[in-house]
């Protein structure tokens, strides 16, 4: 039988932890071994053991996955989600935090807002030049990804970067990845808490959301379509202007207001912004993206498990496959990124 605190201790929630009691420790080790017979019954001995719901479900959810990558089939979220609700709901007299990253719905692009906020980014002075100058020194082209992606993730994060948009490999560490890494095209800007998850109809996943616990380190965002022709693309520098609005205080909402870490040219036709969201809420980001959103951002990149461009790595062809071009970083603030990790870090999340 797989020992749980080996398993767990890899992304050092477990090893160490005052605590894991043996009765918890032989319990998780139970959902690893079997599908999910002890499953309430370990749920209010972490919640006796003082474990927050969020902190819960990561442990329930990896316990899960080690039981995927074994027999393929493991426990689902919808199954975790439901024995949690009903031992913290009684502990905390009926309320129920978020205990993942849940899909929400957002908001259809108001093309009256995405106009208002280019044009407050416009007036500004911000435009693709601008952002280009204030950044800090930017690698060459081929030194970019494997310059960024170590101030972005620790040496023992795992990772997940694929040549394809709807690739499903598992995240790994850095080190584990052939190089040069700059040959794939997309990767997920938050570390995985497993290699693999498991969807929520209980299938083992290389890609989904259950690999991800709770928090985010960076959220992607795109502009490239106009609300109103979605034919017609958004102008770069116009789509640099809509990312100052959000970067750079001009928002008169502070909740609609992240610090900048990346821009990367996707190669193509459009901008991917990566804003720095580790110590905020999930409620935050999805205020955040809400409003984003609602100013013409794409939604599919709100999504804990969505890929997106890797800074310096390769465009290709959808249909041919052909190299078209390289994900040149546009704008790099070092300090930002070493914020958002140390703070994740110190919260104990992604």
């Amino acid at each position: 039988m797989p020992k749980t605190k080996t398993n767990a201790a890899q992304s050092g929630e477990i090893d160490g932890d005052p605590r894991i009691t043996p009765q918890i420790e032989t319990a998780l080790a139970l959902l690893v071994g079997e599908y999910n017979p002890n499953l309430l019954a370990t749920a209010g001995d972490l919640r006796r053991g003082k474990f927050t719901v969020e902190e819960a479900f990561r442990l329930l959810r990896r316990a899960g996955n080690e039981h995927a990558v074994a027999t393929t089939r493991g426990v689902p979220n919808s199954e975790i989600q439901k024995v949690l609700k009903k031992v913290y709901r009684a502990a905390a007299g009926g309320a129920m935090p978020d205990v993942r990253n849940a899909s929400r719905s957002l908001p259809e692009p108001n093309a009256s807002a995405m106009n208002a906020a280019a044009a407050a980014g416009a007036a500004a002075g911000w435009n693709l030049a601008a952002f280009e100058s204030e950044s800090d020194d930017i690698p060459p082209i081929d030194e970019q990804t494997a310059t960024i992606l170590p101030l972005m993730f620790l040496p023992d994060e795992l990772v997940l970067i694929a040549r394809k948009v709807t690739d499903t490999p598992g995240a790994k560490k850095l080190t584990d990845y052939p190089r040069p890494i700059n040959r794939k095209s997309f990767f997920i800007p938050t570390p995985a808490a497993t290699a693999f998850g498991v969807t929520l109809d209980g299938r083992r996943s290389g890609r989904c959301k259950s690999m991800y616990a709770p928090g985010r380190r960076f959220v992607g965002v795109e502009w490239d379509n106009m609300p109103a022709d979605k034919a017609c693309k958004v102008p770069l520098d116009e789509q640099a202007a809509l990312i100052a609005y959000f970067a750079c205080g001009l928002s008169p909402n502070p909740l609609h207001r992240m610090p900048l870490a990346l821009v990367v040219h996707s190669g193509g036709k459009s901008l991917h912004a990566f804003f720095a969201t580790a110590g905020r809420s999930e409620e935050e980001i999805y205020t955040f993206y809400t409003e984003v959103r609602r100013c013409g951002a794409d939604r599919s990149a709100f999504s804990v498990s969505q890929q997106v461009r890797l800074p310096g790595g390769t465009r290709y062809n959808r249909k041919t496959g052909a190299e078209e071009g390289r994900q040149r970083v546009l704008f790099l603030s070092r300090s930002v990124i070493a914020r958002a990790v140390a703070d994740s870090i110190k919260k104990g999340g992604a």
